[in-house]
């Protein structure tokens, strides 16, 4: 998306990290985290006019089909920060995200089907990584050398499985979820207490990650603990963050 569209979405992300999982977590409509579903159809409205919005949406579109030509790639990871496979899982999550808005836009299967390959090969990867050996300082991650890439990894993915969530079958969704989404939100929370609890921009992101995860996969509990630390003590959190 263009700089103006990726700022707009960093800003809508504090917002609805604040606001939108601190209200009860239940099932409900996809997408429903930064961008819900009053403001797909605005922005499918906004797409007919000419001017900046349109221009924006035509560049993604035409950036998003040109990944789509290419196979999908999800390496072991080996590199530290700035190395191939670190800069390739970047451009994954990255490529998801955007494929994502386009297919709620378009209404096109072929972006949803693209974003669910992805996820699955994720889903197969994720419960065979150990931490990255290239890791960096305590806050490691596995699918990058720190906790800090894993989380914002995390922040995208699931924002990109929020929007195709109605195009999957049950048992694709369960297989994303127990084999990538999961796995990663506990590796940032349960076992990475020393980041999630802390404040600092690490523990933001982590958090993050987690309340929009528990907030799409209607886990309440991980939103409390994004919110208020993993003991709900109001020591850590989003909130203190």
């Amino acid at each position: 998306m263009t700089r103006a569209i990726k700022q707009a979405g960093k800003i809508a992300l504090l917002a609805s990290i604040t606001c939108a999982i601190s209200l009860p977590v239940m099932a409900a409509q996809h997408p429903n985290l930064v961008i819900n579903q009053q403001d797909v159809a605005a922005m499918k409205q906004a797409i007919t006019q000419p001017g900046s919005f349109q221009n924006a949406f035509n560049t993604t579109q035409s950036n998003v089909d040109k990944g789509l030509a290419q196979p999908i790639e999800v390496p072991v990871p080996k590199d530290a920060g700035g190395g191939y496979t670190h800069e390739k899982h970047k451009s994954n999550y990255q490529q998801m995200y955007d494929t994502g808005i386009i297919y709620q836009l378009t209404g096109d299967k072929k972006y949803a089907e693209y974003v669910k390959d992805m996820l699955l090969q994720y889903a197969t990867l994720y419960p065979t990584l150990p931490l990255h050996p290239m890791r960096k300082s305590n806050n490691e991650g596995k699918l990058f050398w720190q906790g800090l890439n894993e989380a914002v990894w995390l922040v995208h993915t699931i924002q990109a499985y929020d929007f195709i969530y109605d195009a999957l079958t049950p048992a694709e969704r369960n297989t994303i979820e127990t084999g990538a989404i999961i796995p990663a939100a506990l590796f940032l929370s349960e076992q990475s207490p020393h980041t999630f609890n802390k404040v600092h921009n690490h523990g933001t992101w982590a958090t993050a990650a987690v309340g929009m995860s528990g907030y799409v996969l209607d886990k309440p509990l991980w939103v409390e603990r994004a919110l208020y630390d993993l003991n709900l003590a109001k020591k850590g959190g989003f909130m203190r963050q």
